[in-house]
Formats: structure tokens, sequence, C-alpha cells
């Protein structure tokens, strides 16, 4: 090969106001959930390319797609009481978070 695109290539097009999806090799979303007894603390961190006037809503969605927490924010902790919790094959229960910016 002496030059070229000789293999798959992707192409990524982002708006202007976007996810940094080249920080820290992520997609430019972190979640950390933290269990306390009979209830868990989700944080969810942003890392957004945008103008500082950028609106980050955070919404928690249960295995079945209804809402358990909301909030507004880069940097934001939401509160589940009484998580169904993960057990393996027995029990792969998740929960899945969005993020949209506006």
């Amino acid at each position: 090969f002496y030059g070229g695109i000789y293999r798959d290539v992707e192409f990524f097009v982002i708006p202007k106001e976007h996810f940094d999806v080249d920080y820290c090799g992520s997609k430019g979303i972190k979640v950390t959930p933290e269990v306390k007894g009979d209830s868990a603390e989700i944080r969810v961190e942003t890392f957004i390319k945008a103008q500082e006037s950028a609106i980050v809503k955070i919404n928690l969605l249960d295995a079945e797609g209804k809402s358990v927490a909301r909030g507004e924010g880069t940097d934001v902790v939401l509160n589940v009481a009484n998580p169904h919790l993960w057990n393996g094959v027995k029990d792969p229960y998740l929960y899945r978070v969005e993020a949209t910016s506006k």
C-alpha cells in the first residue's frame, strides 16, 4: 500500500454544540452509580462543547422505559428509592440514562 484510504472509515457529522465525543476516549457522558442501603445516587457528568447557554437535560429510565428521575445541568446527582439491582444471569435489570442538550 502506498497511500490513500484502504480500510473502513467512519465519518461523524456533529453539530457545533455537542457532547465531547473525544473526551478521554468516551462519548462525553460519565455515569457513576452508588447504592446506599435502600436507595441509590446516580451521578451523571456530561462534557459538552457548546456555548455557555447550553442546557443539558438528564433522564433516568427503568428497564420498561419509564422515567425514574430527571435533572438539569452538566453535573447532576439523581436519587432513586428502592432501586432494582442487577443480579447477573438471574435478573439482569438495567437502567438507561438519556442526555440531551439545547
